[in-house]
C-alpha cells in the first residue's frame, strides 16, 4: 500500500513473534504506521508489547521526461542528484511516471527496475485533463501533445487522492524531472480501523 519499513531487523522480530503465536495489530502513528505483537495467551489481562516494525509512506512521486535513447546511466545519476539536492531518499519513492510515448525507453525503465518501483505512464489526453498551473512548452506541445510531460506526469502519479507539485521541473541534458508529494489522507482512511490479526 505504499509503505516502506524503517529497520528490517524490527520486521524480522515481528515475524518470529507472529509465528511463536503472537497476535498482531496495526496502529498509525502520525504519518507511519506501526505493526505490534503481543503474546498470543495474555488476551483480557494487560498486555506487554514483545515486537514492533514501524513502516513509513512514500509520498512522493517522480514525473520524467526525456530525449530519445537516453542512457539508463545518465538518467539514473540525473535523477538521483535531484532528489538528493531536495533531500529525499529513493526509498521514500512511491512510483515513477511519464507520457506514454516513454512507455519504451529504457533508462527509465531501467531506472525503475533496479529500484523496484512500478513505471507508470500516462495519455496526453490523461495529462492535458489535469487542473494547475505547469512549466508550459510549445516544443513539448508539439512533440508530445501536452505542454508539460514531468510536472503533469508526477501530479498524475499521486493517484485519486491528488497531491502536491514539491520540485517544479528541472531540466539538463535533455532530460526532464518534477516531484510531487501524495495527498496521504485516502491512505489514512484505509488504514483507519485497527485490526487484529490472530493465528489459526
Amino acid at each position: 500500500q505504499g509503505y516502506t519499513i524503517q529497520d528490517r531487523k524490527d520486521l524480522k522480530e515481528v515475524t518470529a513473534a507472529m509465528v511463536a503465536g503472537g497476535r498482531a495489530e496495526r496502529i498509525r502513528r502520525g504519518e507511519d504506521v506501526v505493526w505490534r505483537v503481543f503474546p498470543g495467551d495474555m488476551v483480557g489481562v494487560q498486555e506487554k508489547c514483545v515486537a514492533a516494525a514501524a513502516m513509513s509512506p512514500r509520498k512522493y512521486v517522480v514525473g520524467l521526461g526525456c530525449r530519445r535513447g537516453t542512457a539508463p546511466e545518465s538518467l539514473r545519476h540525473f535523477v538521483e542528484k535531484q532528489l538528493k539536492e531536495a533531500g529525499i531518499s529513493k526509498e521514500q519513492v512511491f512510483k515513477i511516471c511519464s507520457i506514454e510515448l516513454k512507455s519504451e525507453e529504457l533508462a527509465v525503465q531501467n531506472l525503475a527496475m533496479k529500484w523496484n518501483r512500478p513505471f507508470v505512464v500516462f495519455s496526453a489526453e490523461q495529462l492535458n485533463r489535469l487542473e494547475g498551473v505547469f512549466s508550459a512548452s510549445l516544443f513539448v506541445q508539439k512533440t508530445t501533445g501536452t505542454d508539460n510531460v514531468c510536472e503533469r506526469s508526477a501530479i498524475a502519479g499521486c493517484g485519486p487522492g491528488g497531491g502536491e507539485l514539491l520540485l517544479p521541473k528541472n531540466a539538463e541534458n535533455g532530460m526532464t524531472l518534477a516531484l510531487a508529494e501524495r495527498n496521504l489522507c485516502a491512505d489514512y482512511q484505509s488504514w483507519g480501523s485497527v485490526p487484529v490479526i490472530r493465528n489459526r
